[in-house]
């Protein structure tokens, strides 16, 4: 069987991309800016999988173009980016992760 299609609009940390490549076919975007747009769903459109931050959109016009798409896993403690419904409406499964900056908050506080 043909492991799912990941695509990562960032760099992850080491343990996450090891655990990531382990059951996927993971394609990285490695330029220190953010992707555009246009090359995002370029990218997604053959992909199961979306692991993204805030600055990108999973919004109808991503879902249209990522037909295959099964999840968006928004790396980030808020959502505002995802469009929860249209995703709904698809199947795909949206996640972040809240929690994530609580210990550093604390340090801060």
């Amino acid at each position: 069987m043909a492991k799912p299609k990941v695509l990562a609009t960032h760099s992850l940390f080491d343990a996450a991309r090891k655990i990531l490549q382990k059951s996927c076919e993971v394609e990285f975007w490695t330029k220190p800016e953010r992707p555009p747009r246009e090359e995002v769903l370029r990218r997604v459109k053959d992909k199961d999988g979306l692991v993204c931050l805030l600055t990108e959109k999973v919004n109808e016009e991503l879902l249209q173009a990522a037909p295959k798409l099964r999840i968006a896993a928004n790396v980030a403690v808020g959502f505002d980016n995802i469009d929860v419904a249209a995703c709904t409406k698809r199947g795909v499964a949206a996640t972040n992760t809240p929690g994530v900056l609580d210990e550093t908050t604390a340090d801060f506080a």
